[in-house]
């Protein structure tokens, strides 16, 4: 009997293991389509109204960032229309810094040990404030 309770055990470290492979190729797989409905989302039409274009590029940028970063949170706090073809937005982002942000983005703090930058940015919370200037063309 004791042959048969460790061949089992085996048995089931073997099924643990393909099991971990599997969900980790799941994980992939599901990192792989989402940045291909991102990059498909992206086309914003330019033809319609500017103020639609705008909020859509948002929507993308929000997007994006949660592939990469925990808790993201998009302000608009602004569209202005400058000129006719001109508008400029103000925006105000913040992310959390995760494990998947350190990979994705940062891999070289990683490489940090313990009390590296990597590990003391871990959790923290960066807020960043910033302009974009919309130009488009006259046939819009």
């Amino acid at each position: 009997m004791p042959g048969n309770s460790k061949t089992t055990r085996t048995g089931e470290r073997k099924n643990i293991t393909g099991l971990d492979k599997i969900i980790q190729h799941l994980r992939d797989k599901i990192k792989t389509l989402e940045s291909q409905h991102i990059r498909l989302s992206v086309s914003i039409p330019a033809a319609g109204d500017q103020s639609d274009a705008v909020l859509g590029y948002f929507h993308v940028v929000r997007h994006r960032l949660a592939l990469s970063f925990g808790d993201v949170n998009e302000e608009l706090k602004n569209v202005i229309k400058i000129a006719k073809h001109l508008m400029v937005a103000t925006t105000s982002i913040s992310v959390t810094i995760t494990k998947q942000t350190l990979a994705s983005v940062f891999p070289h703090l990683l490489r940090d040990d313990k009390f590296g930058l990597g590990s003391k940015l871990l959790g923290q919370r960066i807020t960043m404030r910033g302009s974009t200037f919309f130009e488009w063309g006259v046939t819009c």
